[in-house]
């Protein structure tokens, strides 16, 4: 992927200030008495103040060009309305969600002349600000990632006309494929915090359309959720090894998905709660024109599953506002409580030869840590279809992340990923390179049915903003990883591990609503593998540090 420089241009910050008198009663007070919410004041504030001295002529045209968002889209994102009752922290988790939209960069809520308003049993006031991110992005975007070219042009918008309204229209040509990619999301407003999607695709090797309806567990107590999914998708897949496309296959499929939540229970910021669906999983492989008719041995088989399922999910409520996580100079809202989810379905077309129930299971955990100073996030997933095939498919994964500040201006990182696959789905390999932990080596180079990848990273944060324009970071790493064993590991022209360092320069545009780290990376690879070049710079965009 690529840094988009013509949005950089546009892309500003500032230090605004609230636009009505606002006490010092934040939301972040534990207390948890109820209060009425009387008249609600949003007051949507542009990408940057204006009154700041250092303000420049691009800044003051940016927010000429941009239209702020309207007062009514970021009602619809509340959680709250007049005559509610609520407490702080109430008031706490719409802020939170508020902030999380693209296009803002920041929202504050509070309450309008003091909080000892909130014990007299009289109508409160509050005062709900936002700042604006530039959200038109002309793109003209190229990069280098595991070896491959990428580059695509197009125009990107995350808050159309002021409405919420996202849209993507774009020419892109990689590694896979050519072709044109357009997509739109808005809100409805019919249903609460509800959203509509829809993705159209016409590439050179075949077509995708995608039909989304989304109304989720938006906030703690949310009673209900709603989820309609479509996916029709045909293309030609390319799977790399040793630096090289091992194999092409034709996917045709399809995805249908229906799902219904409530509420168990919700009691000290712990839910539970409950979703029943029905899945529809179809894909069926075959050679694509050209292909060696050798090459079928490495032919995904297909698949055809249909399953009602049951889900329950376990979560607390445990945000915290920090910063230089996974971006730069940003609050970042990290919830350290569990979450743990279990799905269950029953698959209802098993081939005549299975007798049987056959299952499909997915489980899905995670949990942030606070610890000596410095920050510990985990997270796990076991994917299994057990009696629904010729062969049953399992793969569990895991990560953990460190986050440590030593000074103001250094921070040290690491992670450790590991994958355990059993006959997993031949178009979805358990590949490690340049893409899945270690810098500096070409595309899925190595292959296998265990990967194991570590990083370490020291960060420098030297407090540099260009222009109000962009933060700067950079970094000094150290990879290494292998992948093994199994029938695709026996094509590794090289089965040792992978290693690599390298330094690299980071830019967040901090007034971007795509909230995007370009990566310049230099890397040395280690290993003495074949078809591995002695250096390798790469330049593509991450959501992270």
């Amino acid at each position: 992927m690529a840094q988009k420089w013509i949005a950089l241009g546009l892309l500003v910050c500032s230090s605004s200030s609230y636009a009505t008198t606002v006490s010092d009663c934040k939301p972040q007070q534990t207390t948890e008495k109820q209060f009425t919410v009387g008249k609600v004041e949003i007051i949507p504030n542009p990408i940057f103040d204006e009154s700041d001295p250092d303000t420049l002529a691009i800044h003051r045209f940016a927010n000429w060009a941009h239209i702020n968002t309207r007062p009514h889209v970021i009602a619809h994102r509340l959680t709250f309305k007049e005559g509610d009752q609520v407490t702080l922290q109430d008031l706490a988790e719409a802020e939170r969600l508020v902030r999380a939209e693209p296009y803002l960069r920041d929202a504050r809520i509070s309450l309008i002349n003091g909080c000892e308003n909130a014990e007299t049993g009289e109508p409160v006031a509050v005062s709900v600000n936002t700042w604006d991110n530039w959200s038109l992005m002309p793109t003209i975007s190229f990069g280098r990632k595991g070896g491959k070219n990428k580059f695509s042009v197009g125009m990107k918008e995350d808050n159309f006309l002021g409405l919420g309204i996202a849209t993507n229209l774009r020419y892109k040509r990689d590694e896979q494929r050519t072709g044109y990619h357009f997509a739109v999301g808005a809100p409805v407003t019919w249903m609460e915090h509800a959203t509509i999607y829809t993705e159209l695709e016409d590439n050179d090797d075949g077509q995708r359309t995608q039909l989304t309806f989304d109304k989720p567990f938006y906030e703690e107590s949310t009673d209900t959720a709603l989820f309609l999914n479509y996916v029709d998708d045909r293309r030609v897949e390319e799977v790399f090894q040793n630096d090289d496309t091992r194999n092409r296959y034709l996917f045709d499929g399809h995805n249908y998905e229906v799902s219904y939540g409530f509420l168990g229970s919700l009691q000290n910021h712990t839910s539970h709660r409950w979703r029943v669906g029905v899945t529809e999983d179809t894909a069926n492989f075959s050679l694509p024109n050209g292909e060696p008719l050798e090459n079928s041995v490495f032919l995904p088989r297909d698949r055809d599953f249909v399953y009602p399922w049951l889900e329950y999910e376990y979560r607390q409520f445990n945000y915290q506002e920090m910063e230089d996580i996974y971006l730069i100079n940003q609050i970042e809202d990290i919830n350290l409580g569990w979450l743990q989810r279990l799905r269950v379905g029953i698959e209802t077309q098993q081939p005549a030869s299975i007798s049987g129930l056959g299952y499909h299971l997915r489980w899905h955990a995670s949990k942030g840590t606070e610890w000596n100073h410095s920050l510990l996030l985990f997270s796990a997933d076991i994917k299994s279809d057990i009696n629904v095939a010729e062969v049953d498919r399992n793969l569990v994964s895991a990560q953990l992340e460190y986050f440590q500040r030593a000074s103001e201006g250094i921070g040290y990182y690491g992670r450790l990923t590991a994958t355990e696959g059993s006959n997993q789905f031949a178009d979805d390999p358990v590949a490690l390179g340049g893409e899945s932990g270690v810098r500096g080596y070409p595309l899925q180079y190595q292959h296998g049915k265990h990967r194991i990848s570590a990083s370490a990273e020291a960060r420098f944060y030297p407090n540099i903003n260009v222009y109000k324009l962009f933060d700067v970071g950079f970094v000094g790493f150290v990879d290494a990883g292998r992948a093994w064993s199994g029938f695709e590991s026996q094509f590794n022209e090289y089965d040792g591990v992978l290693s690599s360092v390298g330094i690299g320069l980071r830019i967040y545009s901090n007034r971007s609503s795509h909230r995007n780290v370009v990566h310049m990376n230099f890397s040395k690879p280690l290993a003495n593998a074949p078809s591995v070049d002695s250096w390798q710079w790469g330049l593509q965009v991450k959501q992270t540090f």
